[in-house]
């Protein structure tokens, strides 16, 4: 499955409480959906900085695997 996720590209990284709540809440449900399969997320520029927290400091961090263009890591 793919799916699309936006972020409010005019808001801080401190002003995304609601994108990381809806974020992380697609990315567990994906998980659960796909027969708990890892999910591959792909990124580009700032969107690599908002994914990271559900990878390395989430509940969800054993199920993703971030790729990023456009930013370093």
């Amino acid at each position: 499955s793919t799916f699309r996720f936006s972020y409010d590209f005019r808001k801080g990284l401190d002003e995304q409480e609601e994108f990381f709540t809806n974020f992380t809440q697609l990315v567990q449900e994906t998980y659960e959906m796909n027969n708990q399969t890892k999910i591959v997320l792909v990124t580009h520029s700032m969107g690599g900085e908002l994914a990271r927290p559900t990878r390395k400091d989430g509940a969800s961090s054993f199920q993703v695997h971030l790729l990023s263009t456009g930013y370093t890591n």
